[in-house]
């Protein structure tokens, strides 16, 4: 069955360190949502690559744009290397949004900040 998928153009950043079981649930369930940002950025400062594995095992088959970055650790440094990635490589995206890797959010919860962003 193929179902319709909108995206906006807003980047949703992940930010994660050493929780790969966490990043693949949240994607796998990011991957059944109608309504998507345009790109879904994965800000990771693990020991390992794990994340990275996990991150790559989704992006296959994701419906929207799924980027990984690895970084230093830090919550504030990860958010301001993902900004500063996004302007370096998605200059034109406006809102950025960014949530935890242990968030699951409803499933119109994009569809509800696209609509208030967009008013």
């Amino acid at each position: 069955m193929n179902r319709t998928i909108t995206h906006f153009d807003d980047v949703l950043v992940i930010c994660t360190r050493n929780r790969s079981q966490q990043i693949g649930d949240r994607l796998r369930e990011f991957s059944q949502f109608s309504y998507l940002p345009k790109t879904i950025l994965v800000v990771d400062s693990s020991d390992n690559t794990t994340t990275k594995d996990a991150v790559n095992r989704e992006a296959s088959d994701f419906p929207t744009s799924l980027k990984y970055v690895h970084t230093k650790p830090g919550l504030p440094l990860q958010r301001n290397f993902g900004i500063g990635w996004i302007f370096e490589n998605l200059s034109e995206t406006q809102v950025i949004h960014f949530l935890d890797d242990d968030i699951i959010p409803e499933q119109n919860y994009f569809f509800v900040l696209d609509k208030l962003f967009s008013s």
